[in-house]
């Protein structure tokens, strides 16, 4: 095993910052769609995938999908709407609501 990871490992992340930034533009109809945007994540991941699963780097994958898993709970938590009763005058008088 190698202590570092080599260079080209940083290519994907530089052609899925690129896709993001440019497909939008280029292919407005199919980016909007998720199966799109999962199938560029993928191909960009895949690379990388490979090389830690054939390197012997599978504590580092599976360290990283347990701190996604982390996130994305996380951040699942803050999407739920605020419910406030009907006699919450802070909440009806806001700025959201005024």
């Amino acid at each position: 095993m190698t202590p570092s990871f080599p260079m080209w490992t940083l290519l994907p992340f530089g052609v899925l910052v690129l896709g993001i930034a440019s497909l939008p533009l280029l292919f407005p109809d199919s980016w909007g769609k998720h199966g799109f945007q999962a199938f560029v994540s993928l191909g960009c991941a895949s690379p990388v995938v490979g090389f830690l699963l054939l390197e012997g780097h599978q504590d580092h994958l599976i360290g990283a999908g347990k701190s996604y898993v982390s996130f994305v709970a996380t951040i699942g938590k803050g999407k739920s709407p605020r419910i406030a009763p009907k006699t919450d005058p802070e909440f009806w008088n806001g700025p959201c609501c005024s």
